[in-house]
């Protein structure tokens, strides 16, 4: 018998240590009592090899005369309707810059334009909604997943990933709270370029290497960087932990008080060129997602036998016909995240590209097991939109990609 069979969709919060002074989580404690008590014994103890290949991203040393590629961050938010009348702006969060309607096509779907995001802030184009992915997820070399993860330091002190066409800084500054980082990244000047500004949730993301750990990150690309949460431009809706962070313990995320004494990652990147696309091309089975070129199923169900183990839950992706494709799988960590709709709880997920999606869509599987907790894997809480890490017997949902 599942565990969700007794206790629901709710599962256990992670016992995982946090940096000093983060905030912890609430949510799930019965299950993580029941779990603990009998099988916790190993599960609290590092594990001594990682899921899966890790290997090392492919780098560009620097050398005599070279200079970093640029890479436009790709499809925005607002554009024509893929047919039919195209929908308006999502009311999102309220800091985000609204859409325009798309107009009407000849057949087919309509076009979402999906807002909530942090557009506009510290030189983003106005325009472009850089809550969400403009490019392909990286993923690490090695894992089997397209996109292999590739960075270029050719410029001194810079870092640009290949995949992205996104701009890092490479060091890191010293602890600061939130408006004091923000204001920093928004002053620097680095390798002629003054339009440095804090990353969105899903771009600091994107640096997250899962087969890593202490800190889960490319240590070549980014060497000396702490095990700790780093600072996003992405906020919430008013509470006390109000600003979205990635903890580079094991890269989970969360959220945190803008007083907390966080790391800067600053980050910028080349003006998008052409008008935004829509973020979804819609059928009634399928939302493709036109930044990341992930395919997901569009309709949410929640029977009492959609529960799965983490172990159980790619036969579930791989059986799965829908759509008329049958390569479905379960999706990484960083892939899962990707669908968050920032602005929106309970779920936070896209009303209009997932109309069926309920508050019961709240913990769902990825396809990664924790590189330092044997029996433990990620998963991504939809509640709220964080990641976390928990018990890979529990029963919990499974939304597969292609």
């Amino acid at each position: 018998m599942k565990v969700a069979a007794l206790f629901g969709s709710r599962s256990a919060p992670e016992a995982e240590t946090a940096p000093a002074g983060h905030p912890s989580s609430i949510v799930k404690w019965l299950v993580l009592a029941a779990v603990v008590l009998g099988a916790c014994g190993q599960s609290q103890h590092r594990g001594n090899a990682a899921q899966g290949s890790s290997g090392t991203a492919t780098v560009t040393q620097p050398s005599d005369g070279g200079t970093s590629g640029g890479g436009a961050p790709g499809l925005g938010s607002a554009a024509n309707g893929s047919g039919g009348v195209g929908a308006g702006a999502i009311a999102g969060n309220p800091n985000a810059h609204a859409g325009t309607t798309a107009n009407a096509g000849s057949s087919g779907n309509p076009g979402i334009d999906e807002t909530g995001g942090q557009a506009g802030e510290g030189g983003a184009p106005p325009d472009w909604d850089l809550s969400y992915a403009h490019w392909p997820m990286p993923n690490p070399v090695g894992a089997g997943l397209p996109h292999s993860a590739s960075y270029d330091l050719t410029t001194p002190g810079l870092v640009h990933d290949n995949v992205t066409g996104l701009d890092w800084l490479r060091d890191v500054p010293p602890t600061m709270p939130w408006p004091q980082a923000t204001a920093y990244c928004a002053g620097l000047t680095l390798a002629g370029r003054s339009d440095w500004r804090l990353p969105s949730r899903i771009e600091l993301v994107s640096l997250v290497d899962y087969t890593q750990v202490l800190p889960a990150i490319d240590a070549a690309a980014f060497p000396s960087t702490p095990a700790e949460a780093f600072w996003t431009s992405t906020t919430g809706d008013g509470g006390y932990n109000n600003v979205r962070e990635v903890t580079f313990v094991y890269g989970k995320t969360d959220w945190l008080n803008e007083s907390f004494m966080g790391r800067v990652r600053c980050v910028r990147a080349e003006p998008p060129h052409g008008d935004p696309l829509a973020r979804f091309t819609l059928t009634a089975e399928t939302a493709l997602d036109t930044g990341t070129g992930l395919m997901w199923p569009r309709v949410f169900t929640f029977g009492t036998d959609e529960f799965y183990s983490f172990d159980e839950a790619p036969a579930h992706c791989a059986g799965l016909v829908l759509g008329g494709f049958t390569d479905w799988r379960v999706p990484s960590i960083k892939e899962l995240q990707t669908l968050v709709f920032e602005g929106k709880n309970n779920p936070a997920l896209d009303p209009i590209a997932f109309p069926s999606a309920t508050s019961e869509a709240y913990d769902y599987w990825s396809s990664n097991a924790h590189p330092m907790r044997p029996g433990w894997a990620f998963n991504v809480r939809f509640a709220d939109g964080a990641s976390e890490s928990i018990p890979s017997e529990l029963g919990e949902r499974v939304l597969c990609v292609r």
